[in-house]
């Protein structure tokens, strides 16, 4: 699916667009693979490619909810900043973060009726700073560096890259610099909003929105390294 957004959406070579798939393969190794990350990772992606047209983003972001509400979370990040910094964005993309915040909404009303088992406290205001002390002092155990701060750091890492070498001729297309404030974004609704060793695996789930722009980079790095050999 990443390879279809590098290819359809931007115009990218074969060759980038195999590197961005091949990136997001490996990120996805730090999601509960075996569970429902790599679908919903699948619906992020779906949905970027589906951003030009608003109700086929729609269609796939507002039902996602019942199946992932990290889709919508993504989206609802990622949109209002992208609406709130630009009026281009606004002006292309404001069906599409109501679309988002509907998600959201449908979300709350799902854990409100429902009482999903474990979501409990997601409605608990008064419970967010013992939730946000107890990941911190979680993160810095072994496990919370391995599980939380590893991956994230990772995709930090991913995302620069992408925009430092050549990904900024992306700028006019789907992506942006600004989009690299989704990862900080993503922390803080983990920390805030989840328990204990979920901090990295959540963030990830905004990787789609860094690989084609690394892929970009990884190929200006290939071509730069490839006419040095040159003699």
């Amino acid at each position: 699916m990443i390879y279809r957004v590098a290819r359809d959406r931007i115009g990218l070579p074969r060759r980038e667009a195999t590197i961005a798939g091949a990136l997001l393969g490996v990120l996805v190794l730090y999601t509960e693979f075996f569970g429902i990350d790599t679908f919903a990772i699948f619906l992020v992606t779906a949905g970027i490619y589906l951003l030009p047209w608003p109700l086929g983003f729609s269609m796939v972001i507002v039902p996602a909810v019942f199946a992932d509400e990290k889709v919508a979370i993504v989206f609802a990040l990622w949109l209002t900043l992208r609406c709130a910094c630009s009026a281009k964005d606004r002006r292309e993309y404001w069906r599409q973060w109501l679309a988002a915040i509907a998600a959201i909404v449908v979300y709350g009303l799902a854990l409100l009726i429902v009482h999903l088992h474990g979501n409990e406290y997601q409605l608990k205001p008064s419970g967010y700073l013992t939730t946000l002390i107890n990941n911190l002092h979680a993160s810095i155990s072994g496990r919370g560096l391995l599980l939380n701060a590893w991956p994230v750091a990772l995709l930090s890492v991913v995302g620069a890259f992408g925009w430092r070498l050549g990904g900024r001729s992306l700028a006019g297309t789907l992506f942006r610099p600004i989009d690299l404030l989704v990862i900080p974004g993503l922390v803080v609704v983990a920390l805030v909003l989840t328990q204990l060793f979920q901090t990295g695996r959540i963030v990830v789930h905004s990787a789609p929105l860094f690989v084609v722009p690394a892929a970009v980079s990884v190929g200006r790095w290939m071509d730069a390294a490839s006419s040095m050999k040159q003699p």
